[in-house]
């Protein structure tokens, strides 16, 4: 049974004597269906346990409150010494599909602040990256601006540029430490070898791609790198 989109995409951020595990995880469609099927809801929770700070695409349902149950469950489930935070941003989307991004973060290991939706200059995204600051609450691991995205597959390498631009406008605003997550469909026919090539965030050295092109970030027939990590 095909019951997510993708396991998504994990970020090991390895300081001496502190390690984070940071994810991406597109829920395909997560709403009130899934939420009522036992077997999707066990899994979710067994893999969103693995994580410290989970980065959340396709939040679809009106309301927000399958995210809601969802994060409850997860704190119920499992030990409490590691209570989980969540943050559900913004409906977007240009037609009547909307969806939300969503943070899960463990609490005592992490503050998160500024959530936002970046402002959607000229409509270049159909839906814009939110935007957050994190804390790490370890001594001496550096705080980092955070991107969540979910890019239109029709129109990747456009919103990539535009996604570009906002990274630099952090930047030039004095933050530094920029990390961006999230389902970019930055792959096969949705992405070429070519047009990567291309990408001011492949010909500006300044940024590393963690996921290669050769990765599968999917759990379907297809074996793709949809879903991508970028860090300045």
């Amino acid at each position: 049974m095909r019951l997510i989109l993708f396991v998504g995409v994990l970020v090991v951020l390895v300081w001496p004597y502190q390690a984070y595990l940071i994810s991406s995880f597109n829920i395909q469609v997560f709403g009130d269906k899934k939420m009522t099927n036992q077997e999707v809801v066990n899994i979710l929770l067994e893999i969103l346990k693995r994580y410290d700070l989970v980065c959340i695409q396709e939040i679809r349902d009106s309301d927000g409150d399958s995210f809601q149950k969802l994060v409850a469950l997860l704190n119920e489930k499992f030990d409490r010494k590691n209570m989980y935070s969540s943050y559900a941003g913004d409906r977007l989307g240009r037609t009547n599909s909307k969806e939300q991004y969503g943070l899960i973060y463990k609490s005592k290991m992490f503050e998160v602040t500024d959530q936002r939706t970046y402002p959607n200059h000229q409509s270049r995204f159909e839906r814009p990256p939110m935007q957050a600051h994190v804390t790490p609450k370890s001594a001496g691991i550096p705080n980092f601006e955070l991107l969540v995205v979910h890019l239109d597959p029709q129109k990747v390498a456009e919103e990539m540029e535009a996604l570009y631009d906002v990274a630099e406008e952090i930047k030039a605003k004095g933050k530094q430490n920029i990390m961006i997550l999230g389902d970019m469909n930055a792959g096969c026919s949705y992405l070429s070898k070519k047009a990567k090539r291309n990408l001011r965030f492949v010909t500006d050295s300044s940024y590393t791609w963690l996921v290669g092109d050769d990765m599968d970030t999917t759990v379907g027939k297809s074996s793709c790198a949809y879903d991508r990590s970028v860090i300045d």
